[in-house]
């Protein structure tokens, strides 16, 4: 709540990931605070990155195809957000966009416009924080001056490169992506 009056006077595009849901499926935060988050952050954003348990939180909208999927974009641009990125990590086989091999994530501008980005689906145990790190990769797409659709691509390339040159600094859990690799460096 105290967020969101500054956030107001901002003079930068607002990339929004909304984490609420960690990809196991637990809540991050507490129900009162995920409406403060729709109601005060979501219609702030320019860009909403959403996984599908965050996107069904937010929308109330259950995501098991293409059309619930619609459905739920549908509600988050009415709720106030510009642009949703709905992130397809989550996606089950068979599900909208997704087979075994290939994934699918799907920008939705608030015209409504759905362009389905595929990706190769890379296989790796490290893929703690990747929803966090394909938003902020576009958020500093977008600082850098490029368009939406063009942040988005060089976001979920970033991310692509962190994942397939991962780095295991444990043996328990879910590991990090590289984010040096995601760079290019």
């Amino acid at each position: 709540e105290a967020l969101a009056p500054e956030l107001e006077k901002r003079s930068f595009p607002l990339v929004v990931d909304p984490v609420c849901v960690s990809q196991s499926g637990h809540k991050l935060i507490e129900d009162d605070a995920i409406e403060v988050l729709r109601k005060k952050i979501v219609p702030l954003a320019d860009l909403l990155t959403p996984n599908v348990p965050e996107a069904e939180v937010l929308s109330g909208v259950s995501i098991d195809s293409m059309q619930s999927m619609e459905k739920a974009v549908s509600a988050l641009l009415k709720s106030g957000a510009k642009a949703v990125l709905m992130k397809g990590g989550h996606f089950s086989v068979g599900g909208p966009g997704s087979d075994k091999n290939r994934l699918t994530d799907w920008p939705c501008t608030a015209d409504g416009k759905i362009a389905p980005l595929e990706h190769e689906r890379i296989e790796t145990g490290n893929n703690h924080g990747t929803g966090c790190t394909i938003s902020a990769a576009i958020a500093t797409f977008l600082g850098m001056g490029y368009p939406l659709e063009e942040a988005v691509k060089k976001g979920q390339q970033f991310l692509l490169r962190a994942l397939k040159h991962v780095f295991h600094p444990g043996k328990i859990g879910a590991g990090p992506v590289n984010f040096v690799a995601g760079a290019g460096w």
